[in-house]
């Protein structure tokens, strides 16, 4: 049983996946500092959580086929 796995391409994801998280709590500290053109900044924030999920969709498929 390996504890590290042979995809390197994880670790990008997870760096990839952190800064998506980062860019997101951004957006929302913006958004809640200005309080103007709230539907286009959540849907900028929306887009954010979109793009998380498809790299955690991603990190999953990958570890099934690991």
């Amino acid at each position: 049983m390996r504890l590290i796995p042979r995809e390197t391409r994880f670790f990008e994801m997870w760096v990839d996946l952190g800064a998506t998280i980062q860019d997101a709590s951004r957006a929302l500290v913006e958004m809640l500092d200005k309080m103007d053109d709230l539907y286009n900044r959540a849907e900028k924030i929306r887009d954010f959580e979109h793009r998380g999920d498809n790299i955690i969709h991603e990190v999953m498929t990958k570890l099934n086929q690991t």
